[in-house]
């Protein structure tokens, strides 16, 4: 009996890309923010033979190059909706929007910013809608073939399926560091004595203010030194900063490195609309 053997292959090109990035991390990529598909989309995604493929810093969409979308039903313009929420609890900490837990933002690429799914270099507060829900979140929105230009054409022929590559840029938030001494109240005393050498290997010398007498919230004696104006913060920091003493014989000595800022300990001076950051160094 003749056997006859069908061979079968199925092939995926990408329809389209959606990378984060964010200037706070080092790599210049973000993965805290997670996507899915809204539930008109998955079925979307089903009829189209659509992939939706999650990665380290956003999602692609894979188009099954076998499947014939040239029918006329195919035809108009689709619409595909992803929504995503962080999975970072300091996202708003060290991220350059409005600081604000419930808030909604909204990317479209209707935006015609080129390949960039908000009006603006990177995400400003124009990407805010009325917030449905609780908590930081929103939804990413993407159009295709509004001309018929992938699907729904009524020829047989395939047209070229370039995949879009589109961008969500988030800014990193600047703040104003303020370090906090406290140790040995005979140090402490000696707080006028102590100053911070301040160096950014980016933008040049740091500056900062002059030591203030102050203390902790559980009443231990400390004291302060403030920088002057906000810097950005990064997840490797390119500053470097010193403690020293002022010395009778040589004019200065040097104490110790001191640790750079942490989005953890982030506050907000509403009256003055100033972020701080908060470092602790025990003497």
């Amino acid at each position: 009996m003749e056997t006859r053997t069908f061979k079968y292959s199925t092939a995926f090109s990408k329809l389209a890309e959606v990378e984060v990035l964010h200037e706070y991390y080092r790599s210049g990529r973000c993965s805290d923010l997670v996507f899915q598909p809204c539930q008109e989309t998955r079925e979307l995604l089903r009829q189209f033979s659509i992939l939706f493929r999650t990665g380290n810093s956003g999602f692609t969409l894979l188009m099954d190059e076998n499947r014939d979308l040239s029918s006329p039903v195919f035809g108009g313009a689709l619409r595909l909706q992803f929504n995503f929420k962080s999975r970072n609890p300091l996202f708003l900490n060290f991220t350059d929007i409005p600081y604000e837990n419930d808030q909604y933002l909204v990317f479209s690429s209707a935006s015609n910013n080129g390949d960039v799914l908000h009006p603006s270099s990177s995400v400003q507060a124009t990407s805010r809608v009325s917030n449905p829900s609780d908590g930081f979140s929103g939804h990413v929105e993407l159009y295709f073939n509004e001309g018929n230009e992938l699907f729904g054409r009524g020829e047989l022929e395939r047209p070229a399926r370039l995949g879009r590559n589109h961008t969500i840029r988030f800014g990193a938030r600047k703040t104003t560091w303020r370090y906090h001494f406290y140790g040995e109240e005979k140090l402490v005393d000696q707080y006028v004595d102590f100053f911070i050498k301040g160096k950014d290997r980016v933008s040049g010398v740091v500056v900062f203010g002059q030591s203030e007498r102050s203390t902790l919230k559980n009443g231990t004696p400390s004291f302060t030194i403030t920088l002057e104006g906000p810097t950005v913060l990064m997840e490797k920091p390119t500053q470097l900063f010193t403690l020293n003493k002022a010395s009778d014989s040589s004019g200065q000595s040097y104490l110790k490195t001191l640790p750079n800022a942490n989005p953890q300990h982030l506050n907000y001076n509403e009256k003055l609309n100033i972020f701080y950051t908060e470092i602790f160094v025990k003497l």
